[in-house]
């Protein structure tokens, strides 16, 4: 058993308006003690006023010029592993206080 947890702009826990310290003290008084499992669902954002100009990779490892027309062709993209790793960041900061 594990509780999702993911926050109301798909971004890293803390960057959007859940009340997280209701719901992990909730899980508490349950006495809940599983897992939890963090989702966050970037968006792709190739407007100059992206505010986080680090979060689409340029360079590419691992992906062919195909999969990479096909993955633009429906709108998305690939995010940096740098982008990413701060997003796992941001999220420990917020939770790992909350559970210890």
């Amino acid at each position: 058993v594990d509780f999702h947890v993911a926050d109301t702009t798909r971004m890293a826990c803390g960057m959007g308006h859940w009340d997280r310290e209701k719901v992990v003290g909730t899980l508490r008084e349950i006495g809940y003690d599983g897992a939890l499992t963090v989702e966050f669902v970037a968006p792709i954002d190739r407007t100059p006023a992206n505010p986080f100009p680090n979060a689409l990779e340029t360079e590419f490892v691992d992906i062919s010029p195909e999969q990479l027309e096909f993955i633009e062709d429906h709108g998305s993209s690939t995010l940096s592993e740098a982008f990413y790793s701060w997003l796992v960041e941001e999220t420990a900061k917020t939770l790992l206080p909350l559970v210890k």
